[in-house]
């Protein structure tokens, strides 16, 4: 009996392996392809850079549009990103020891009057559009985890001292973008704390600031590890609550890898929608709606909850578009 039940366990482990049920075992393959914009090679212009939406890794595509990514088994979404450029996707299925090769991207030259910011720590001119609600806000770019320089947020209650009257639970910055009616932001955010840690620093919270008018006036989707993921309108310096599903998990607390977030803003009838995504997933506030009467464009920005001063964040590819 135990060598039948023996026979039988080996064949269901093979039938498994041969049905690609163990991929997720295996090592990285390489992912190589090609990106053209307008049909051309892309040569020194647009700074392109090809990212997996559903994980932290991203690599820079050189001039003869070539790049290449080491990944594991898996199903992913390559996006690729430049400045003047709009934004491009191709699935991407990868498996067992099989290189995959060939893939194409093909992107377009922005040729109307819309906005468009793939934000570049090291450009000066794209860091004079940071700007702070409150002076005493804190930010500067520094080196992550792995090296590389990004916009950051240092923990501590000396960043945190916004005037009197206003509503008090966030610490952010605004870019100096035209007011945005619809729109997408995304970005990539890692906590400042131990690795695989969760204290202290944290990656346990993240705010995206949309229609910001004043210190007293603007909207925020925020995203948290409790059950606090919310989305709320700042009226006259007071928080009401647009919607708060009460679900808990949307967002990760650990430090060792970038996450990825994004959400946009559309116009349907009378009404906006919020679309909005955490590791290429749709959150507990997607598809959040509210009367567009309540609404009015403004300013889009970033930060997180600040009542805490073990709360510190790196920012990397932060893609703001006029949709």
């Amino acid at each position: 009996m135990r060598r039948k039940l023996s026979f039988l366990s080996l064949l269901v482990m093979i039938a498994l392996v041969s049905a690609g049920c163990f991929d997720f075992l295996s090592g990285p393959v390489t992912v190589s392809g090609i990106v053209t914009v307008n049909g051309e090679l892309p040569g020194d212009d647009y700074n392109i850079t090809v990212s997996v939406k559903e994980r932290s890794e991203s690599t820079k595509v050189n001039a003869d549009g070539t790049f290449s990514l080491q990944l594991k088994p898996g199903s992913y979404t390559l996006v690729a990103s430049g400045e003047g450029l709009k934004i491009a996707e191709v699935a991407v299925s990868v498996k067992r020891n099989t290189p995959v090769s060939g893939l194409k991207i093909e992107m377009e030259v922005i040729t109307d009057d819309k906005y468009y910011l793939v934000f570049d720590p090291l450009n000066e001119e794209h860091l004079a559009l940071i700007k702070k609600p409150w002076d005493s806000i804190e930010w500067e770019i520094k080196a992550d985890w792995f090296g590389d320089p990004n916009l950051y947020f240092p923990r501590g209650q000396a960043s945190y001292a916004p005037p009197a009257g206003t509503y008090d639970q966030m610490r952010f910055v605004y870019f100096d973008t035209p007011d945005l009616d619809t729109f997408r932001i995304s970005i990539e955010q890692l906590g400042d704390g131990p690795v695989t840690s969760t204290a202290p620093g944290g990656n346990r919270s993240l705010a995206f600031i949309f229609g910001y008018q004043d210190l007293n006036n603007w909207w925020v989707a925020y995203y948290t590890y409790t059950n606090a993921t919310r989305v709320a309108r700042i009226v006259d310096g007071k928080q009401e609550y647009v919607c708060r599903p009460l679900v808990e998990g949307q967002w990760w607390p650990n430090n060792d890898k970038y996450q990825l977030a994004e959400i946009a803003v559309v116009r349907d009838g009378d009404k906006y929608v919020l679309r909005s995504y955490a590791n290429g997933e749709p959150t507990s506030i997607d598809l959040c709606e509210w009367s567009a009467e309540d609404y009015t464009p403004g300013k889009v920005g970033l930060g997180g909850h600040s009542t805490s001063d073990v709360q510190a964040w790196w920012f990397r590819n932060i893609i703001i578009e006029e949709l």
